[in-house]
């Protein structure tokens, strides 16, 4: 099943659940929701072992009355094979869809596909199934999907085109069948590139959970930028803190500048693979420092050129946050707390101080959750990840 939240009018850090949504020809194995995508009013679900080769099912906001998110149609590939998993990943943007099918055998058995769709005066309609010009057996071309504008991505975490099981990712235009592989160009054996993707405008971020940083399999993230001569690498993040097995780089989303990434076997405190989410921000223009483009927002510039400190206790907490500030220059110090989206909901009063300054922030009832203490000391800023969990 997909359940359908939407945003508190009144409060920005509430989400409200709408709908829950199903399949209207379900047959009961068909992982419905394995997959989704929404842009603006409208939402794309995969379910790709429906039938046994895969469907895709597309909902509208106000389809059958105000906030209905009712069935549109359903989608499901003209030349299907038993394993197909058509819908594995789905991706909308626009009057564009794409949908991977990562065991059709076009190219060789489980090398892969994607299927684009148009909207035009008479609604959806099939436009053209993908196929990689340099794709192989077993590659899964399809496991990831992205599309934004006249951009679309197809991951193949499985390709052997820079090592064994290294991964790529085709690129295709709108209107050019023709594609280019992106590759890690340092990528090593089971890196498993192309895992996911992610693509806003002329951004494209590119997940490998299976290469190796900070310990076997500890994940990484690599973003690249579009220019006349194609997709450039502008920057690769990890979880400094990541070890063997955390997989960082599992799931992707990006908007804009600001990237987040799932970490789904990461450790937390004392419990093992509790999974995490890291958010990062595009802090300067493009060309302007390219080799940092993305810093970690909870881990902000955390280097020894900062001249302050900051602790937030308690962690969790119920009501009141307090946020301890450590400076050995007089600095005017401004606090802010933003939602899990990025918002800024809270500007706390900005002191100037030398030494250790004190920041309180009482939450209201209706807050609860992951936030981000943002702290700019001067010309410096450090975020923190902090967690509310109220009392039922």
């Amino acid at each position: 099943a997909v359940y359908v939240y939407e945003q508190d009018a009144a409060d920005a850090s509430a989400w409200n659940m709408i709908k829950k949504l199903t399949a209207s020809d379900s047959d009961g194995v068909d992982s419905f929701g394995y997959s989704v995508a929404l842009n603006g009013g409208e939402l794309l679900v995969g379910a790709p072992n429906q039938a046994g080769h895969g469907a895709a099912y597309l909902y509208g906001k106000n389809q059958g009355g105000n906030n209905n998110w009712g069935e549109v149609g359903s989608w499901a590939a003209s030349d299907a094979d038993n394993g197909d998993r058509f819908g594995a990943d789905v991706d909308l943007h626009g009057n564009r869809a794409i949908i991977g099918a990562p065991g059709d055998d076009a190219k060789g058995t489980n090398a892969g596909a994607a299927y684009r769709y148009n909207r035009g005066s008479n609604g959806w309609a099939f436009g053209a199934k993908l196929t990689m010009g340099q794709g192989a057996a077993g590659d899964a071309a399809g496991t990831s999907v992205a599309v934004h504008g006249a951009n679309l991505l197809v991951g193949a975490p499985y390709s052997n085109l820079k090592a064994n099981n290294g991964g790529a990712v085709f690129a295709f235009t709108y209107d050019n069948a023709n594609n280019v592989p992106v590759l890690d160009n340092n990528g090593s054996a089971n890196d498993h590139f192309g895992t996911d993707v992610a693509v806003d405008s002329n951004y494209l971020a590119i997940s490998a959970p299976n290469d190796d940083p900070t310990g076997a399999n500890s994940g990484k993230v690599f973003v690249f930028i579009r220019d006349q001569s194609g997709w450039n690498r502008l920057a690769s993040v990890n979880d400094i803190y990541a070890i063997d097995n955390d997989h960082f780089g599992n799931a992707l989303a990006l908007s804009g500048q600001t990237l987040i990434v799932g970490e789904y076997t990461d450790g937390v405190g004392t419990i093992p693979e509790q999974g995490s989410i890291l958010v990062f921000d595009g802090v300067c223009p493009t060309g302007d420092r390219p080799d940092q483009a993305f810093v970690d927002r909870n881990e902000i510039e955390n280097t020894n050129d900062l001249a302050f400190e900051v602790t937030c206790s308690p962690v969790p907490f119920s009501d009141m946050l307090s946020i301890q500030v450590g400076q050995e220059t007089p600095e005017t110090v401004h606090v802010s707390i933003l939602n899990a989206l990025g918002q800024t909901i809270v500007e706390l009063n900005k002191q100037h101080f030398v030494g250790n300054g004190r920041f309180v922030w009482q939450a209201n009832t209706n807050q609860q959750g992951v936030f981000f203490v943002r702290v700019q000391s001067g010309n410096s800023v450090q975020t923190k990840p902090v967690m509310r969990v109220t009392e039922k």
